[in-house]
């Protein structure tokens, strides 16, 4: 007979019956969490994919169009594969047209130059001198126009 103020301890084997399905609950619990992030956040994925493929459609369906015209700047088959290639790229989310990519390819054809020339040419992509051209003229030219002070000249009156 037990004593009347002391507590019976469970045998482990229903200890671990009374622990083990709260385990399982707080396990799978924590497993469809994980599950309905992933979901969540692969949805916010897709639609901004989504906004991102229709403009790129849209880019695309231009693209070609100025291709069959006539008015782009390449053969038309040339043209076409690159607007595709465009198109396939922006479906695979590698597709780039930020303001930060030009800088970047701007730094990168200076940096292509030797070392002396350099300067003069982060000088000019900063856009500060005349831009004159296109693309479909055959090129840009950009120009900047830097003065340099020379030392002194002496001019002795009279003399040879």
């Amino acid at each position: 007979m037990p004593v009347p103020h002391q507590y019976q301890i469970p045998t482990p084997k229903k200890s671990v019956a009374i622990i083990r399905p709260n385990i399982q609950f707080l396990f799978h619990t924590f497993l469809m969490m994980i599950a309905m992030l992933m979901a969540t956040s692969a949805l916010a994925a897709d639609k901004g994919n989504s906004t991102n493929l229709t403009d790129a459609k849209a880019a695309y369906q231009k693209q070609r169009t100025a291709c069959l015209n006539g008015t782009s700047n390449e053969d038309r088959a040339t043209c076409l594969r690159e607007a595709g290639a465009a198109l396939e790229a922006a479906r695979k989310g590698q597709l780039n047209d930020t303001q930060a990519e030009y800088k970047k390819n701007r730094l990168d054809r200076c940096n292509a130059l030797p070392e002396r020339d350099r300067p003069d040419c982060l000088q000019r992509m900063k856009a500060d001198g005349v831009v004159e051209g296109s693309a479909e003229s055959g090129g840009i030219l950009r120009e900047s126009v830097t003065t340099e002070v020379g030392p002194p000249v002496v001019i002795v009156p009279g003399g040879k």
